[in-house]
């Protein structure tokens, strides 16, 4: 197993189309491989079977939690419920990263739900600062 790093780090996956969520599951990967626990938070995606869920469901130390609608999110009207699964979503990830039970936590598609006026940059900051 790898040593564990004394102090926490943030990688952002940022850019349009895809590779940001494959780049995280890349990472997650390489580290459950290396013995951590990694946490993956969802935002937007809501009970869709998508396949980084059943592929996790079949590793040792890697979970994932999707936190919003199985509907698109219509970023020029989002929905009431849309912004309230967001914000529980980060209130989650407080928690998770508050926890220190995780060596990653993943925040999948938080810039989207910035970007789309569903959740406060601010208040990412404020866990971005707050994290172990």
């Amino acid at each position: 197993m790898s040593p564990k790093i004394s102090q926490g780090l943030v990688q952002v996956y940022t850019g349009t189309g895809k590779g940001k969520t494959t780049a995280a599951l890349g990472l997650a990967l390489r580290a459950v491989g290396k013995g951590l626990k990694v946490y993956m938070i969802q935002f937007m995606k809501g009970d869709i079977e998508y396949g980084e869920i059943t592929s996790a469901k079949k590793l040792e130390n890697f979970e994932i939690v999707q936190i919003g609608r199985p509907d698109f999110v219509d970023k020029s009207n989002p929905a009431e419920i849309d912004i309230k699964l967001a914000n529980e979503a980060l209130d989650h990830a407080r928690e998770i990263i508050g926890s220190n039970k995780y060596d990653i936590v993943i925040l999948d598609e938080i810039n989207v739900a910035m970007d789309w006026k569903l959740i406060e940059v601010e208040k990412v900051i404020e866990l971005i600062k707050s994290k172990p």
